[in-house]
């Protein structure tokens, strides 16, 4: 069994050739040959694992994903970044694309926007933190208040929804 080093000019090589492999990918069989030979067929080091798990999660989706809607894409994606990653935050999660900046159309992506539920998540929250954290400093225990009270960060925006009374 050839062993990785992470670090070698080898195995980045061997990486480009696993990317190139993935790409023609085109039958269960062709899949399942992939995945043994990178998973079993070598002695992988802490790097090198981890590149080994990534190849194969592309050459699942180049299999599985052919057929895959954009939202059944990013349903994907944030599933694994919950689920996998344990991402779980209480209020919801975003991916920020810095390149969003480069065009007037997508600035707004680059905002935190909250709605009315959300908001009201954040008050309720905060109010529980300062009943149960019973450590927290005092700048975090003030912040919690102020949030507690409705108020929000320069950085967030309040976006009142449908239901919502007009402010």
């Amino acid at each position: 069994m050839i062993k990785l080093d992470e670090s070698s000019k080898e195995f980045k090589e061997l990486k480009n050739e696993w990317l190139e492999e993935v790409k023609t990918i085109n039958s269960k069989n062709k899949l399942d040959r992939f995945v043994k030979k990178v998973m079993t067929g070598y002695e992988h080091d802490y790097g090198t694992y981890v590149h080994a798990v990534s190849v194969c999660t592309k050459a699942f989706i180049r299999y599985y994903g052919s057929q895959m809607t954009g939202f059944q894409a990013s349903f994907l994606m944030w599933d694994i970044i919950r689920n996998t990653f344990g991402k779980q935050d209480k209020l919801g999660l975003q991916l920020v694309e810095y390149e969003c900046v480069l065009f007037p159309q997508l600035l707004y992506r680059l905002t935190v926007q909250f709605d009315d539920e959300t908001h009201q998540k954040v008050i309720e929250l905060a109010k529980k933190y300062l009943d149960e954290e019973k450590i927290a400093s005092k700048e975090v225990r003030e912040h919690w208040e102020k949030l507690a009270s409705g108020w929000l960060p320069e950085c967030v925006s309040l976006k009142r929804n449908n239901k919502s009374p007009k402010a």
